[in-house]
Parts: C-alpha cells; sequence; structure tokens
C-alpha cells in the first residue's frame, strides 16, 4: 500500500516476562556505567552515521548523497526504499516508454513513511512492468539541486535486479545488474553513478542510525512533509519506547523488561529536541529511550546536547546505559 496522504499504522510488540515457579531468581548481571558518546553528523548533516550501542562504537559513515535509492527482500517480496536525507521524492510513470526524452507531464510525487514499514513506501512492491520511476533527488549539504533520474527494477531471478537507469532527457541510458546482499538490510544503488554503492554495515552489527530523513506532518487530509535530523533504529529487531514519565537514573532493568516497545524505525526520531530562535536547539530534559536489539540486550537514553564544543550543530551527545 502506497502512503500518500494518511498515517501508516504503527504496530505494536508486547514483551512477556516469566519464569517456571521451580527455578530460583538469579540476580542480574553487573552491566556496567552509563556511557557518554557524541557523534559528529556535520554542520550541515552531511554524514549518516551506524552506531552500536553493544559495543560503543560507530560501526560505519557515509557522506549523504552517496545513494538514492535501497532494495529490500523481504518474505519473497521485493522493495524499493528512497534516501530522503537530502528531501528525494518518487513519482512512477506508465503512460510514456522509458527511451528517449520527451516530456513526461505531470508526476505524483510520493514519500516513504519513516516508520519504515514496508507497505508504506513511495514505490509501494514493484513489479517488473512496462512502467517506471522517477526521483527527485533533492538537495546537497549546500542547498544545491541534484535534479532527476528515471529508473527501472526487474528481477533477473530471487538474487538479482537488473536496473535501468537514465537521465530525464535521455542523453544517458545504462542498465547494472546488482546481486542482492542478504547480510544488509539494504542493497544501495547511486543514480547519480549508475552503481552499486556499499552503505550499510551487516544488519546484525548496528542498532541506530543518525541521519536526515523526511517526517511527514499530518493536518486533517493533507500532509506536509518535512526535512529533519533524528535517529531511525535498524529495522532489523530492533525496538525503542519512549519513556517520559520516570527520570533516567531511576529507569531499570524491569521497566526495560516491561516496556511495550514499538517497531517503528522513527521511534526515537527527532522530537528528542526543539528549536528555541534565541538559544537554538534544546534538548527536552525528561525525554529517555528504552531500546532492545536482536541479542535482547535491553538499553537505557537519553540525549545531552546536539552542539559540539566548537558551538557546531549536528553533533548529537547521549547518555546510555545496558540493563
Amino acid at each position: 500500500m502506497r502512503f500518500t496522504t494518511v498515517f501508516a499504522i504503527v504496530f505494536f510488540l508486547v514483551l512477556i516476562v516469566g519464569c517456571d515457579p521451580g527455578e530460583l531468581p538469579i540476580e542480574p548481571a553487573d552491566r556496567g556505567n552509563a556511557i557518554i558518546t557524541q557523534l559528529e553528523m556535520g554542520p550541515n548533516y552531511e554524514k549518516q552515521i551506524y552506531f552500536d550501542l553493544g559495543t560503543n562504537s560507530l560501526v560505519a559513515e557515509n557522506d549523504k548523497n552517496s545513494w538514492d535509492i535501497g532494495l529490500i527482500l523481504s518474505n519473497n517480496q521485493h522493495h524499493i526504499i528512497i534516501n530522503d536525507s537530502r528531501g528525494g521524492k518518487l513519482a512512477y510513470e506508465g503512460n510514456n516508454p522509458f527511451e528517449g526524452g520527451g516530456s513526461l507531464g505531470t508526476l505524483s510525487w510520493h514519500y516513504d513513511y519513516p516508520s519504515g514499514h514496508l507497505d508504506s513506501t513511495a514505490a509501494g512492491q514493484f513489479l517488473d512492468s512496462s512502467g517506471f520511476y522517477v526521483m527527485d533527488l533533492g538537495v546537497n549539504a549546500n542547498g544545491s539541486t541534484l535534479g532527476k533520474r528515471k529508473f527501472k527494477v526487474d528481477t533477473l531471478d530471487p538474487l538479482n535486479y537488473s536496473i535501468r537507469i537514465g537521465t530525464l532527457n535521455g542523453n544517458i541510458d545504462t542498465t547494472i545488474v546488482v546481486e542482492h546482499d542478504a547480510t544488509t538490510n539494504l542493497t544501495c544503488i547511486s543514480l547519480l553513478n549508475y552503481s552499486k554503492e556499499a552503505i550499510e554495515p551487516m544488519k546484525e552489527d548496528w542498532d541506530l542510525h543518525f541521519t536526515q530523513y523526511m517526517h511527514l506532518f499530518v493536518s486533517d487530509s493533507s500532509f506536509t512533509p518535512y526535512l529533519v535530523t533524528g535517529v531511525l533504529l535498524n529495522r532489523y529487531e530492533v525496538e525503542a519506547v519512549k519513556i517520559d514519565s520516570i527520570d533516567f537514573q531511576k529507569i531499570t532493568r524491569e521497566h526495560a523488561l516491561m516496556a511495550k516497545y514499538k517497531k517503528g524505525m522513527n521511534t526515537i526520531g527527532y522530537d528528542w529536541k526543539y528549536y528555541d530562535f534565541q538559544d537554538g536547539f534544546i534538548i527536552y530534559p525528561n525525554i529517555s529511550y528504552l531500546i532492545t536489539d536482536h541479542e535482547e540486550r535491553y538499553y537505557k537514553l537519553r540525549f545531552l546536547n546536539f552542539y559540539n564544543s566548537a558551538g557546531e550543530k549536528g553533533a548529537p551527545q547521549f547518555e546510555f546505559q545496558e540493563l
């Protein structure tokens, strides 16, 4: 189902914890002290960063201009994800041939919903067809327009794609063959460079994605897309829940075990901060998050700052602790 003007439904996963009456309770292991970490996305948010809580490590980073679309194979269904960190959007063209540079007429633009649910993408579940997609690539870190590309994805077999990419005027029309990478969530493609790009690290190696992304503000029957900066969850078995009624220091493992976690990639999102025209970005002091990963480890996390020691924005500082 393609998301246009309505919110996708957010699904909840309830974690129920119990024990055998015949077992003796075991004292939880010491998980260590809280850790404070700061990451540098750049003052123009030009970097996308993949972070792992378990190892307190920056696993990978890339310039957000390095890729444009990502291909996903999930439950034997193929999906297209767009890199909307530059304000990109997608349209489907089914009335004109891919060849040539003729007018495409009025295009209907769509956005991926930031929850990451695969039934709420701009492309929908793509099928081999006579039509093709047009992507507005958005703007670079300096605000310059990157233009548009048209592309068509066909599946050669379950593990390989044929991707035809061209400029709208028809001056460039090329086809690349790409092998699906099962070790990552996304097989990433640059429409600007007509190539497969190594962007995402292995899906079991990270938890949080620090990036710009497109948020859709919904009002009545319309929505407004807006580029925000925040944190998206790894879609591979990482879940979180917002906590604003318990002080960070008082959040315990018991709270983590009883929490009702959310699968939406934007559960942490961008709104742990707000913008003040006089003081800039300010962190909400009462907001924390509980996070669980594919190893069933539990963490609490809160944000402390959005500026580095030089006063530059785009440097989220956060505190976290395994529970």
